[in-house]
């Protein structure tokens, strides 16, 4: 019962106990067998026991002795000089102990290399009493270390097992490298490469050899005169100024005499509670998985668990600790020492973050900067919010998904490609505990634009690639000459970071003045507002759209790092607006001239869809009244690409250009009062419908408005008729009357054609119903014009405005999976919408939904590339998390969704769970067979994740010319493509290709002549898509033998993958048997020649047209067979009459076809 309360009371689930269990087990290091580790632990104590004695040398001697030896010693920079007075000697050492948590058992498995440290102790009598002043230590500590390599060197068969040997910087303090031992596989009894393990080597000393007095924060103990020699020694100014403090430097030599001490406070919780090895380990799993292993590391967050746990502080202190006016003391009674040199002020003016170890001497984060505890403290609040979440499953999240790719994880980045030799910041007196500028760079530039950019910034982090070790005869090297860029990512502030004005303190505020002017230069004015108020400001340009000013704090970085970092910018590229071109039209050209033209918003059409909607309320003469006027397209819900433009044959402005371009008309839903008194059929009812929309256009025409009613079509007897109307300025609607019985009627036909084919009457043409197939068709369409698609228009709207930033990714996604061809076939337009939606509904594992469309798009890809498709297809989108589905509803139907999954034959395909979808049916891609659907669904994860490689690869090169790669889509895997002529696309202007030299550039010499001044082809073309039209046909006519691909957004092309079947038929041999009613243009293979002239004579077979495929039989062409017997003859697909039908289908449209397997043609 004790343990059934406490897994209700610590983890909220029995699963969540057990996955957290499994975790400790499969990450555990000790649980492996460790004999060939720990005997080649026990040799190298050996080798280091038995070492003789080297007497001081000179470091000229050291050098030439260790070079001999095949070893370069790794002093840190500054190196010592020639004439270095001070000796290096060699002793044995006085310890070797295994340090760390591999002792504790508490090691966890690294994907890549977990390390074994073995510290060896160095004897106090090295070392002299000033030996910490100006690198002395270090320099003896880097002569030791190289000497502990030339030991191993010759005993690498006593150690029966391949060793390669480096030197690398521990935990990225230059001052302090190691020497690392990584395992060769050999397959030998000490051979534990296996266990994905490297053995560091750490040189240490006792606490006694240097007073701890003499390396207190405020200490100062690299001189100025060590760096500059050249200086004036005599110098009476130089003499009798205070020297600079090196805080960083002070706590490098106290970090490497306390090993052992923070080893046995370890061991005593590790020892006294059995539990804090495993949230130990636990903790190192979840920094890992956050990137954090390596800033905060794991060795000061097990510390900061052991404080937590003496000082009885809650769990989540971590999270909520003011760390910056509360700093941590491990002391016994939680307070500094009483001693001058490290006293509270001492360590708060010294260090970003502090946290002293139990002496009450060492900061354990020196090296610890405000921006890493930022992130971290992000994280964990992120974390703990997850973790009470009642009923959800958060361990994948927390413990298992990496959340710190700069890709997926910022809204804005910018790289730093080079960093000046020297700027005003970085002054002599810190290079005396920065010695390389580009140390102080990571150090100074987080700070800078935190304190400049914080009411922007959710957070800052700062990235830079680690020096890489270093082979033992290689010089060491230096991290300003092999300078890596410098990555800043920024979550920004979703409301603050739009904005494009800064605002700084009024003029009464001298002192914040001054500090305001100082920061921003001759950028800083002082400016009245229109408030009244008057405050110092700096100004951004900015475009109005919400990309635009999404830049702003990118530009303002830039700027100040030019500005205080000394770098120039060129040497910064800015990530984040690089996308914004693609959701414009004439490629991306603002100079254009029918671009100036074309610059409505979504805010243009909303408000003309309210004067829509005022105008159709107040149509009081109609037989029943108006109950609601809604939105049902995706320019009225801020998710269609391009957002609805004025057009002329709407009453909008003419464009300057004599090329077609679509009218884009609105589709909207008029819900009418419920009555009992519509027709019970579809037909009658569109009747009924028809003289509703005859009434309402003459009344609607008697205000001004222009006006156009549209007949039902017999081939959709649910939603064919409309009436359009034209508002100003410009816009174009299309609106349908919902009754309320339309998916009742066709449920209604569905139920009698079941019933119909059940009584195997006569056909269902003759009866005058529909078939089952048909029927269903109806009911589906019913459901998604006049109840799905208002429902999702309505969510997405409410959505986008709840999140800024979900439009342009919704967007942009809507662009990337039309520009690989792939919307509708993998992925419904719809269903793009809610994958978008999903990414900012629940963003885990990130901390915040994006505030960028650059970020929101990255995590959609991410998303598609990451997630186990087949085995978790189910998304749930919600508004507010948890407050819109019941949890056992929305359980059930998870169930039901995997089940379907599962089934044999089921399409690998994503389904999202909405409030009114639970079973996620709505978005479903169809009328594509289930094989296609699945590997048009995979290969739009395989580009997702070809379009981060190249992403990722443009941040590492510096440059945005590969962005366009992630919109292009290789065609080498259909088997057709068709070629259109982009004059007659009235959509090419949103082509990402677009070219406007092949299509007509003529401009009109009158511009006021308006709808006049066109030709009647461009007209036409401007009322319908013939590109779309010509799809439909396709696959009204091949979609049996063939799957049809394209770009709504502008394509030019359409591409085709032929059937399995269709292939298979054409690659069999023997060819199948002639019948009638083959699905395919067939080519006849004679088994004989034919003699008889009257056979010769003989017309070829012909192949019946469907009703409306053309007006005459197109004639076969026959083949004779090559060899072969009599008998019947036989028929193989006759790909040649297939295109050719292809191709007249689309006379005027089709300019090219290109066949990828010309060898099909032979087998035809």
């Amino acid at each position: 019962m004790h343990e059934l309360k406490e897994t209700t009371d610590l983890f909220q689930s029995n699963l969540f106990k057990m996955q957290i269990d499994e975790l400790l087990k499969e990450v555990d290091f000790s649980r492996q067998n460790a004999a060939p580790l720990d005997k080649v632990l026990h040799r190298l104590k050996e080798i280091f026991d038995s070492a003789g004695e080297i007497k001081g040398i000179t470091v000229e001697g050291a050098k030439t002795k260790m070079a001999t030896l095949g070893v370069n010693i790794p002093f840190p920079h500054p190196a010592p000089a020639a004439d270095t007075k001070y000796q290096f000697s060699f002793k044995r050492p006085a310890k070797v102990f295994i340090a760390g948590s591999y002792l504790l058992k508490a090691l966890v498995k690294n994907p890549k290399s977990c390390a074994i440290d073995l510290a060896v102790q160095m004897p106090d009598d090295l070392f002299l009493e000033k030996d910490h002043l100006n690198y002395r230590y270090f320099h003896k500590r880097a002569f030791y270390l190289a000497v502990l390599a030339s030991l191993l060197l010759p005993h690498t068969d006593s150690l029966s097992v391949d060793m390669k040997f480096s030197f690398s910087l521990g935990n990225g303090d230059p001052r302090r490298p190691v020497l690392v031992l990584y395992p060769v596989a050999t397959g030998s009894p000490t051979d534990f490469s296996r266990l994905k393990c490297c053995i560091r080597i750490l040189p240490c000393i006792s606490p006694g050899v240097f007073s701890s007095p003499k390396l207190g924060p405020r200490r100062n103990n690299v001189r100025p005169g060590f760096l500059h020699p050249q200086q004036d020694a005599g110098d009476a100014s130089t003499a009798t100024a205070p020297l600079p403090r090196t805080p960083r430097y002070n706590s490098s030599v106290l970090h490497d005499s306390a090993m052992a001490g923070h080893l046995n406070f370890l061991h005593t919780h590790v020892t006294g509670c059995a539990a804090f090895k495993d949230a130990a380990m636990l903790g190192k799993v979840w920094l890992y998985q956050r990137t954090l292993h390596d800033t905060f590391g794991g060795f000061l967050w097990t510390m900061l668990m052991g404080y937590l746990l003496t000082s009885k502080s809650s769990a989540v202190r971590i999270a909520q600790h003011n760390f910056t006016a509360q700093a941590i003391f491990m002391t016994p009674d939680s307070k500094p020492l009483d001693e001058p040199e490290f006293t509270l002020d001492a360590f708060k003016s010294a260090y970003d973050v502090v946290i002293v170890d139990p002496t009450g001497q060492i900061n354990l984060a020196s090296f610890v900067s405000s921006s890493v505890l930022a992130q971290l403290q992000h994280e964990a609040r992120s974390s703990l919010v997850l973790l009470k979440e009642l009923g959800a499953d958060r361990f994948e999240v927390l413990f298992l998904k990496k959340s710190a790719n700069t890709l997926v994880n910022f809204d804005s980045t910018i790289s730093i490609r080079k960093i000046p030799s020297s700027f005003p910041a970085y002054k002599d007196s810190v290079a005396l505990d920065f010695p390389s500028r580009t140390e102080f760079a990571c150090h100074f530039y987080p700070r800078l634009l935190t304190k400049a950019l914080k009411s922007r910034l959710v957070l800052l982090v700062l990235n830079q690639d680690p020096l890489q070790p270093w082979d033992l005869a290689q010089d060491v090297p230096d991290r300003d000459s092999k300078f890596s860029p410098i990555t800043i990512g920024f979550s920004l502030e979703p409301e603050n970071s739009l904005r494009a004005v800064e605002l700084g303190p009024g003029p009464e505020d001298t002192t914040a003045v001054t500090e305001f002017r100082r920061m921003w230069g001759s950028l800083a004015q002082l400016r009245r507002f229109n408030d009244g108020t008057i405050a110092e400001s700096v100004l951004w340009e900015a475009d109005s759209n919400i990309d635009s000013r999404s830049q702003v704090t990118a530009q303002m970085a830039v700027y100040l790092l030019s500005r205080h970092g000394g770098v120039d910018a060129r040497h910064v590229i800015s990530w984040g607006g690089e996308l914004v071109p693609f959701l414009s039209e004439f490629g991306g050209q603002t100079d254009h001239p029918a671009a100036m033209v074309r610059r409505g918003t979504f805010q243009n059409a909303m408000d003309a869809f309210q004067g829509l909607s005022k105008a159709i309320r107040a149509l009081n003469t109609l037989p029943l009244a108006i109950d609601h006027v809604t939105q049902c397209d995706a320019g009225l819900s801020y998710c269609s690409t391009f957002p609805p433009q004025p057009h002329v044959s709407a009453g909008g402005p003419a464009l300057p250009i004599s090329a077609p371009v679509l009218c884009d008309a609105m589709d909207v839903i008029v819900q009418l009062e419920g009555s009992s008194k519509w027709p019970q059929t579809l037909a009658a009812l569109q009747q009924a419908k028809l003289a509703f929309y005859v009434r309402m256009a003459e009344l609607l025409k008697s205000e001004g408005l222009q006006t156009n009613v549209s007949r039902p079509d017999p081939r959709d007897p649910v939603a064919s008729g409309f009436l359009e109307v034209a508002i100003p300025p410009g816009f174009a609607f299309r609106v349908r009357i919902k009754s309320g019985h339309e998916a009742a009627l066709a449920r209604a036909e569905l139920q009698r054609a079941k019933v119909a084919a059940k009584a195997k009457e006569s056909s269902p043409a003759d009866a005058g119903t529909f078939s089952v197939a048909r029927a269903a068709e109806l009911v589906e369409r019913a459901e998604q014009v006049f109840d799905r698609l208002p429902a999702h228009a309505t969510r997405m709207h409410n959505l986008c405005l709840r999140h800024p930033h979900l439009s342009s990714t919704v967007r942009l996604l809507r662009r990337f999976v039309a520009a690989h061809l792939l919307l509708g076939t993998a992925l419904t337009p719809q269903a793009a919408d809610l994958l978008a939606a999903a990414a900012f509904c629940d963003p885990a594992p990130f901390a915040a939904p994006p505030a960028s469309s650059w970020c929101g798009l990255m995590r959609c890809l991410a998303l598609l590339r990451d997630r186990d498709w087949a085995a978790d297809p189910a998304v749930v989108v919600e508004a507010d998390r948890g407050s819109e589905i019941d949890p056992e509803a929305l359980a059930a139907a998870r169930k039901r969704i995997e089940a379907a999954a599962a089934a044999p034959g089921a399409a690998l395909e994503p389904r999202f769970q909405t409030a009114g979808d639970l079973d996620g049916e709505w978005w479903r891609v169809r009328g594509v067979k289930e094989r296609v659907k699945q590997l048009a669904f995979r290969r739009l994860c395989s580009v997702a994740e070809a379009a981060l490689k190249v992403v990722e690869d443009s941040l590492l090169k510096g440059t945005d010319a590969l962005i366009p790669k992630t919109f292009a889509t290789p065609l080498a895997d259909f088997d057709v493509v068709l070629r259109l002529d982009p004059a007659r696309l009235p959509r090419f202007h949103q082509s990402l290709s677009y070219d406007s030299t092949v299509v007509p550039t003529e401009k009109r010499r009158f511009k006021n002549l308006g709808d006049a001044g066109r030709d009647e082809t461009t007209k036409a073309l401007e009322l319908f898509d013939p590109m779309e039209r010509y799809i439909e046909t396709l696959k009204t006519h091949f979609g049996n033998i063939m799957t049809v691909f394209h770009d709504p957004h502008g394509g030019d092309l359409v591409a085709v993958v032929w059937d399995k079947d269709f292939l298979d038929d054409l690659r069999r041999d023997p060819p199948r048997d002639y019948r009638a009613g083959l699905p395919y243009s067939a080519a006849l293979l004679l088994s004989t020649p034919s003699t008889d002239p009257a056979l010769q004579q003989q017309q070829p077979p012909t192949k019946k047209r469907r009703r409306n495929g053309g007006d005459a039989p197109v004639p076969l062409p026959a083949k004779e067979a090559v060899g072969g017997g009599g008998g019947a003859g036989k028929a193989r697909p006759h790909v040649l009459a297939v295109l050719g039908e292809m191709v007249r289908l689309g006379s005027g449209l089709v300019v090219g076809v290109e066949l990828r397997d010309q060898g099909l043609l032979e087998l035809a």
